[in-house]
């Protein structure tokens, strides 16, 4: 809580007058207090809320909430604005108080992912929880509510006048009597006349007090509760790892074997290599040689059996020379044939195996791939966390440089295709997990995984906002 308290008020437009009509009674201390109260946000019947100024909203200290029937129905208690102003009072960094303006279902229980909460946690204004429609006197029970209201803003200012305050004797003073007075209070050492003189309102007091040791005690568990996640998931991680390793192997025989069968039925071209291709060549030209050496020795013989026949006989030589020369003639083409032959290599290409969602690659597991099928993504094989957003967007300081944070559209991508919107093959557990999408200034958006969910989006800068989280990287091929 700084010096200057910010209050926010949260009221339907039917009960705009008795919202102006608390509020009138603090003028007094806005001044002297450096109060700032936002009352300029009504929520409209049958609406979803917005605040005009959100720093209004989410840099309040103070919650005021104006309990009827009109709020109760009202949009507002469905949206996730309201579930902040709860989480805000469950981490102890701002006061929620009740006022209560006629009978309505204010006792229910809200029920969440995190917590459950119900008014009844709350010290309900007027006293006894009673509600003012119901006094005999409504100015009476406003004034009840203004001394309770009061007495919390005296001592959130008193906590932290301690610290501005320090040096100046007559600060001092002050605050060590509010803390004399707040112990006694808190002892029960002060009778009933004592507190009225005083001004000091036990159940105020044990609501300020009540956070702040409970913020206290969680500041404890979550440093204990931090070191117990970091062992369990040490071992987890040596689980997944080793039982991913043994689904990557069996996947990639099977995918082998499938190969193998499929090969078997389809006949596919022998596609020689290159030291097959030159021993067959070197073959042809030995073989190519002799055939031209036979050729050659065959016309020398048939050319001096042709000579000899010439000189003794006339018409006989003629025949057989006709007929020695179709034997050339064919010996000649044979080897013409033989000459043109080659062996020519297979035309088919290679058969390589492609990449796919779902498969094993540099690390992790592949779940998109652009256009041209040449660059795509990959998830980690393990979850990550929980953690807070600013340690979530440093990923890549944990698990090395080109892990990043992934987007709200890329967690929209991994849960259609390798978590539970599919086979959920990443093995993603059924939690909220951080996106590096902002909703606002201060917050960051979530999915879950349970069922594909979107509408989560949380506190950003909150260290008690821990959640899981997936790196994912860019690869080419």
């Amino acid at each position: 809580m700084g010096a200057n308290l910010k209050i926010f008020t949260i009221y339907t437009s039917e009960d705009a007058d008795a919202m102006y009509r608390v509020c009138s009674h603090l003028k007094s201390y806005q001044e002297h207090h450096k109060l700032s109260i936002c009352q300029e946000d009504a929520i409209r019947k049958d609406q979803q809320w917005k605040p005009k100024v959100e720093s209004n909203f989410y840099e309040a200290d103070l919650f005021l909430l104006f309990l009827s029937n009109a709020l109760m129905y009202s949009e507002f208690i469905q949206q996730l604005e309201f579930k902040m102003v709860i989480d805000r009072y469950k981490a102890g960094t701002a006061v929620v108080i009740p006022i209560l303006l006629e009978n309505c279902p204010w006792d229910v229980d809200f029920n969440s992912d995190d917590y459950n909460f119900s008014f009844k946690e709350l010290h309900v204004l007027p006293e006894e929880a009673k509600p003012i429609k119901d006094w005999v006197s409504s100015e009476k029970a406003f004034r009840n509510v203004d001394a309770s209201i009061k007495n919390v803003i005296q001592l959130l200012f008193g906590a932290d006048a301690q610290d501005e305050f320090q040096n100046e004797e007559k600060s001092e003073l002050n605050t060590s009597k509010t803390e004399q007075q707040r112990d006694l209070a808190l002892n029960g050492e002060t009778d009933v006349h004592d507190q009225k003189r005083l001004g000091v309102d036990v159940a105020a007091i044990k609501l300020v007090e009540g956070q702040k040791h409970k913020k206290e005690a969680k500041a404890k568990n979550s440093v204990e509760q931090e070191q117990r996640l970091r062992e369990e998931k040490a071992a987890e991680r040596f689980v997944k790892e080793k039982r991913l390793k043994e689904e990557i192997e069996l996947k990639t025989q099977t995918e082998k074997q499938k190969k193998f069968e499929k090969k078997k039925h389809k006949k596919i071209p022998h596609k020689p290599n290159r030291e097959a291709i030159k021993d067959e060549q070197v073959k042809d030209s030995g073989h190519k040689k002799r055939l031209v050496i036979g050729s050659l020795t065959t016309l020398l013989i048939i050319g001096g059996v042709w000579t000899f026949s010439v000189l003794n006989t006339g018409s006989e030589i003629d025949s057989k020379s006709s007929s020695n020369r179709k034997v050339v003639e064919i010996d000649a083409a044979e080897s013409i044939s033989l000459d043109t032959a080659a062996i020519e290599p297979g035309s088919k290409k290679e058969i390589r195996s492609e990449l796919g969602i779902g498969d094993f690659h540099k690390e992790g597991i592949i779940f998109s791939f652009d256009a041209d099928n040449k660059k795509g993504k990959i998830v980690h094989i393990e979850d990550a966390g929980p953690m807070t957003w600013e340690n979530a967007f440093k990923i890549h300081e944990q698990l090395g440089e080109g892990w990043r944070l992934p987007t709200l559209d890329e967690l929209k991508l991994l849960y259609k295709t390798v978590g539970q919107g599919a086979t959920n093959s990443a093995k993603f557990s059924n939690q909220l997990y951080w996106s590096a999408t902002p909703y606002d200034e201060y917050q960051a958006r979530l999915l879950r995984f349970s069922d594909g969910n979107t509408n989560y989006h949380y506190n950003k800068e909150a260290e008690h906002r821990i959640y899981q989280v997936r790196a994912v990287r860019d690869f080419s091929r």
